[in-house]
Protein backbone atom coordinates (compact mmCIF):
# COMPACT_ATOMS: atom_id res chain seq x y z
CA UNK A 1 0.00 0.00 0.00
CA UNK A 2 0.96 3.54 -0.97
CA UNK A 3 1.29 6.31 1.47
CA UNK A 4 -0.60 8.50 -1.12
CA UNK A 5 -3.49 6.37 -0.52
CA UNK A 6 -3.16 6.62 3.14
CA UNK A 7 -3.32 9.89 3.05
CA UNK A 8 -6.82 9.54 1.23
CA UNK A 9 -8.30 7.46 4.54
CA UNK A 10 -10.34 9.84 7.06
CA UNK A 11 -8.35 11.08 9.30
CA UNK A 12 -10.28 9.06 12.07
CA UNK A 13 -8.48 5.94 10.23
CA UNK A 14 -5.33 7.73 9.85
CA UNK A 15 -4.81 8.28 13.97
CA UNK A 16 -6.30 4.59 14.76
CA UNK A 17 -3.70 3.43 11.91
CA UNK A 18 -0.53 6.01 13.47
CA UNK A 19 -1.86 4.57 17.21
CA UNK A 20 -1.56 0.93 15.96
CA UNK A 21 1.90 1.48 14.49
CA UNK A 22 2.96 2.92 17.72
CA UNK A 23 1.54 0.35 20.09
CA UNK A 24 3.21 -2.52 17.73
CA UNK A 25 6.61 -0.56 17.92
CA UNK A 26 6.34 0.43 21.82
CA UNK A 27 5.83 -3.77 22.65
CA UNK A 28 8.90 -4.71 20.48
CA UNK A 29 10.43 -2.42 22.55
CA UNK A 30 9.61 -3.98 25.94
CA UNK A 31 9.61 -7.30 24.97
CA UNK A 32 13.40 -7.12 23.63
CA UNK A 33 14.26 -4.69 26.71
CA UNK A 34 12.46 -7.87 29.23
CA UNK A 35 14.95 -10.34 26.69
CA UNK A 36 17.94 -9.03 27.63
CA UNK A 37 17.33 -8.19 30.85
CA UNK A 38 16.74 -11.62 32.06
CA UNK A 39 18.93 -13.49 29.33
CA UNK A 40 19.64 -16.03 32.20
CA UNK A 41 17.33 -18.91 32.38
CA UNK A 42 16.85 -19.84 36.20
CA UNK A 43 17.67 -23.92 35.80
CA UNK A 44 14.46 -26.14 36.61
CA UNK A 45 14.38 -27.94 39.89
CA UNK A 46 15.51 -31.36 39.39
CA UNK A 47 13.16 -34.50 40.02
CA UNK A 48 14.97 -37.16 42.35
CA UNK A 49 15.28 -40.51 39.99
CA UNK A 50 12.11 -42.88 39.24
CA UNK A 51 12.38 -46.11 40.38
CA UNK A 52 11.83 -48.26 37.40
CA UNK A 53 8.38 -50.03 37.35
CA UNK A 54 8.60 -53.86 37.25
CA UNK A 55 5.33 -55.76 36.72
CA UNK A 56 4.94 -59.00 38.67
CA UNK A 57 2.51 -61.54 37.17
CA UNK A 58 0.55 -64.17 38.41
CA UNK A 59 1.55 -66.54 35.58
CA UNK A 60 5.74 -66.57 36.50
CA UNK A 61 5.41 -70.14 36.16
CA UNK A 62 8.39 -71.33 34.00
CA UNK A 63 6.09 -73.25 31.24
CA UNK A 64 4.24 -69.38 30.55
CA UNK A 65 7.34 -68.02 30.59
CA UNK A 66 8.41 -70.24 28.03
CA UNK A 67 5.17 -70.48 26.09
CA UNK A 68 5.88 -66.88 25.54
CA UNK A 69 9.17 -66.97 24.16
CA UNK A 70 8.08 -68.85 21.38
CA UNK A 71 6.62 -68.93 17.98
CA UNK A 72 2.34 -69.85 18.26
CA UNK A 73 2.79 -72.25 15.50
CA UNK A 74 6.40 -73.64 16.80
CA UNK A 75 5.80 -77.57 17.02
CA UNK A 76 9.15 -78.19 18.75
CA UNK A 77 7.75 -78.97 22.08
CA UNK A 78 9.81 -80.35 24.74
CA UNK A 79 8.74 -83.78 26.34
CA UNK A 80 8.81 -81.72 30.09
CA UNK A 81 6.82 -79.02 28.56
CA UNK A 82 4.07 -81.74 27.35
CA UNK A 83 3.93 -83.77 30.54
CA UNK A 84 3.46 -80.55 32.72
CA UNK A 85 0.57 -79.25 30.50
CA UNK A 86 -1.07 -82.49 30.90
CA UNK A 87 -1.21 -82.81 33.93
CA UNK A 88 -2.84 -79.41 34.50
CA UNK A 89 -5.99 -80.17 32.51
CA UNK A 90 -8.89 -81.32 34.72
CA UNK A 91 -9.73 -85.14 33.60
CA UNK A 92 -12.43 -85.15 31.35
CA UNK A 93 -15.66 -87.06 33.08
CA UNK A 94 -18.30 -88.67 31.00
CA UNK A 95 -21.73 -87.12 31.81
CA UNK A 96 -24.15 -89.16 33.60
CA UNK A 97 -26.19 -90.91 31.40
CA UNK A 98 -29.64 -89.71 31.33
CA UNK A 99 -32.66 -92.39 32.05
CA UNK A 100 -35.61 -92.57 28.91
CA UNK A 101 -39.10 -91.87 29.99
CA UNK A 102 -41.53 -94.91 29.01
CA UNK A 103 -44.71 -94.09 31.00
CA UNK A 104 -46.29 -91.39 33.11
CA UNK A 105 -49.50 -92.04 35.70
CA UNK A 106 -51.17 -88.98 37.17
CA UNK A 107 -52.16 -89.22 40.34
CA UNK A 108 -54.29 -86.22 41.30
CA UNK A 109 -52.64 -82.30 41.26
CA UNK A 110 -49.31 -82.84 42.73
CA UNK A 111 -48.53 -86.66 43.06
CA UNK A 112 -47.65 -89.68 40.50
CA UNK A 113 -44.99 -92.30 38.91
CA UNK A 114 -43.22 -92.41 35.88
CA UNK A 115 -41.11 -95.69 34.75
CA UNK A 116 -37.74 -95.07 33.40
CA UNK A 117 -35.28 -96.54 31.89
CA UNK A 118 -32.01 -96.21 33.53
CA UNK A 119 -28.89 -97.51 31.25
CA UNK A 120 -27.21 -99.40 33.80
CA UNK A 121 -30.61 -101.10 35.82
CA UNK A 122 -33.16 -101.15 33.10
CA UNK A 123 -36.89 -100.34 34.02
CA UNK A 124 -37.58 -98.07 37.00
CA UNK A 125 -40.47 -96.93 38.51
CA UNK A 126 -39.72 -93.25 40.59
CA UNK A 127 -42.74 -91.27 42.28
CA UNK A 128 -42.71 -87.79 42.98
CA UNK A 129 -39.45 -86.68 45.26
CA UNK A 130 -37.48 -89.66 44.36
CA UNK A 131 -33.89 -89.92 42.43
CA UNK A 132 -33.59 -91.21 39.24
CA UNK A 133 -29.74 -91.91 38.48
CA UNK A 134 -28.83 -87.44 38.65
CA UNK A 135 -31.96 -86.53 38.37
CA UNK A 136 -34.89 -85.65 41.18
CA UNK A 137 -38.35 -86.00 39.90
CA UNK A 138 -40.51 -82.75 40.70
CA UNK A 139 -43.66 -83.22 38.81
CA UNK A 140 -45.63 -85.35 36.45
CA UNK A 141 -47.87 -84.33 33.86
CA UNK A 142 -49.73 -86.71 31.09
CA UNK A 143 -46.52 -87.79 28.61
CA UNK A 144 -43.83 -85.79 30.10
CA UNK A 145 -42.15 -85.30 33.62
CA UNK A 146 -39.90 -83.15 35.30
CA UNK A 147 -37.02 -83.43 36.88
CA UNK A 148 -34.05 -81.27 38.49
CA UNK A 149 -30.63 -81.67 38.23
CA UNK A 150 -27.89 -81.68 40.76
CA UNK A 151 -27.19 -77.88 39.33
CA UNK A 152 -30.78 -76.63 39.96
CA UNK A 153 -31.60 -77.11 36.36
CA UNK A 154 -34.93 -78.18 35.00
CA UNK A 155 -34.74 -81.31 32.60
CA UNK A 156 -38.16 -82.58 30.70
CA UNK A 157 -38.55 -85.64 29.57
CA UNK A 158 -41.76 -87.09 27.20
CA UNK A 159 -42.74 -90.33 26.85
CA UNK A 160 -42.49 -91.49 23.08
CA UNK A 161 -46.00 -92.00 21.50
CA UNK A 162 -47.06 -95.12 20.49
CA UNK A 163 -46.00 -94.18 16.90
CA UNK A 164 -43.02 -93.62 18.02
CA UNK A 165 -42.16 -97.00 19.09
CA UNK A 166 -41.18 -99.99 16.63
CA UNK A 167 -40.58 -103.10 18.10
Amino acid sequence: MRVQDMLEWPLSTQVAAAGLALGLAANIAVVTRLGQRHATVAASPSLPPVPQIVIHSPYDDLLVRSATSRSPFDMDIPASAVAHGLSAVPPVTQPAAQPRLIGTVVQGRDSGFVIVEMPDVGMRLVRVGELAGQLRLKAVRSGQAEFQDTHGATVLLKAPLPSDVHP
